[in-house]
């Protein structure tokens, strides 16, 4: 099956530097134009493509946006919780230059806090078999770039999960096809 793993568009939270989480996070301006530019670079391509996304309003809200674009309505768009960003506990709403100074410097002390990476790989895991289970070939999925990171490590190998806080970041609106 073959995955077009899509980072929602620049929400406010991104815009203003602040860790969002899972907490919800319209988008910005700049959001919904990046989606309407990826909903026209993928148009042909993905025409008729099933998308399903992150119940977060700023996932949904690129996939809406997207939706038209490769001839879906957005009625037909599925949501998931598995597909939601990744639990940072009480660095969610925090100022994002000091969240990631710390993260640099130590991060065995914020990571305590967060959901768990061998949490985050299960419920990664649940969701690819969630979507196996839905019988298509490929399939567009709107997230966030936590979880899209763990998605990422595990198209390599579902059982090895070291190293994949350091992937690159993937950019807001993003596509990057996966295969599992």
């Amino acid at each position: 099956m073959k995955i077009y793993l899509i980072r929602h568009g620049e929400s406010i939270a991104n815009r203003d530097l602040v860790v969002a989480g899972q907490h919800d996070s319209p988008l910005s301006d700049t959001g919904k134009a990046q989606a309407h530019a990826t909903g026209e670079r993928i148009a042909a391509q993905l025409s008729g493509v099933q998308i399903v996304s992150s119940a977060l309003s700023r996932a949904l809200e690129t996939a809406t946006i997207i939706a038209p674009y490769t001839q879906q309505n957005p009625s037909s768009i599925i949501t998931s919780d598995l597909c939601i960003e990744r639990y940072l506990g009480k660095w969610e709403l925090t100022d994002k230059q000091r969240y990631l100074q710390i993260l640099d410097n130590d991060p065995r002390s914020i990571e305590a806090d967060f959901e768990p990476a061998e949490d985050l790989k299960n419920r990664c895991l649940a969701f690819i078999k969630y979507l196996e289970d839905l019988q298509l070939p490929e399939v567009i999925a709107v997230s966030h770039n936590g979880f899209g990171k763990m998605l990422r490590a595990l198209e390599k190998d579902k059982n090895k999960i070291e190293g994949w806080f350091d992937l690159p970041r993937q950019e807001n609106a993003q596509v990057i096809e996966l295969m599992f």
